[in-house]
């Protein structure tokens, strides 16, 4: 399949955090749905699909996510929470939000849900802060 230059830089822009901030995208172009685009797109920008126990991420760091839902892209992260002193936690969270401050998407190390991650780009993050208020 080819893809139009403009799709293949704006989808750039979104998975990269480029210019648009990555928040949740519609996967529509012209009225086109671009979904097949997007994940051609994530993968060569080296997002795998797996489950957020498999992800390789170090206690401190964050890794970005995006969780595809029909023909709507959640960007978040996988990252670690302090449970208990010693035990911790890996999950992905959205960065949409509810009016609470809590994210509207969750999916925690025992889901079964698969999410497109690069856990080769992690950004150092601070396991103790209030998990779902960051």
């Amino acid at each position: 399949m080819v893809i139009d230059n403009d799709i293949i830089q704006a989808l750039d822009e979104i998975i990269l955090g480029r210019i648009v901030k990555r928040s949740k995208h519609e996967l529509t172009w012209d009225d086109k749905n671009i979904r097949e685009e997007f994940i051609q797109r994530l993968l060569h920008n080296h997002f795998e699909f797996k489950k957020v126990k498999n992800v390789d991420v170090p206690i401190g760091f964050r890794c970005p996510a995006f969780l595809l839902r029909e023909q709507w892209a959640y960007f978040g992260w996988v990252k670690w929470m302090k449970y208990d002193e010693g035990i911790y936690w890996k999950y992905f969270a959205s960065e949409v939000r509810r009016p609470s401050g809590s994210p509207v998407i969750i999916i925690t190390s025992d889901d079964i849900k698969e999410i497109y991650v690069n856990d080769l780009s992690h950004e150092e993050h601070d396991p103790d802060l209030p998990p779902l208020y960051e």
